[in-house]
């Protein structure tokens, strides 16, 4: 659709139901005074699909899948010495609650 359909189909389409019907996303919100930034990589497909169904089976994003991951991998070459900011320590207890 160009940009004018799109708009002609907003400005004369009642979206009423669809917006009553809706519910909030599942989103987690990041860090406290951690900022986020995004880049794209290339995954081979099978592995985004089973990225994506671990997504939906556990309610979240596929995002948040993947940033757990990689989370929980560089945590595992991590410094037992090296200390972690508080809210990463709250995150990770209630992640495990």
């Amino acid at each position: 659709m160009t940009k004018k359909n799109l708009a002609e189909h907003y400005d004369t389409t009642d979206l009423s139901a669809q917006i009553e019907a809706s519910e909030p996303a599942n989103r987690e919100a990041a860090p406290t005074g951690e900022a986020m930034d995004a880049f794209t990589v290339r995954l081979p497909v099978a592995l985004l699909d089973a990225l994506r169904a671990r997504a939906v089976t556990e309610n979240v994003t596929t995002g948040q899948i993947i940033r757990r991951t990689l989370e929980a991998a560089l945590s595992a070459t991590v410094d037992d010495d090296k200390t972690i900011p508080v809210h990463k320590l709250r995150a990770l207890i209630a992640d495990a609650s």
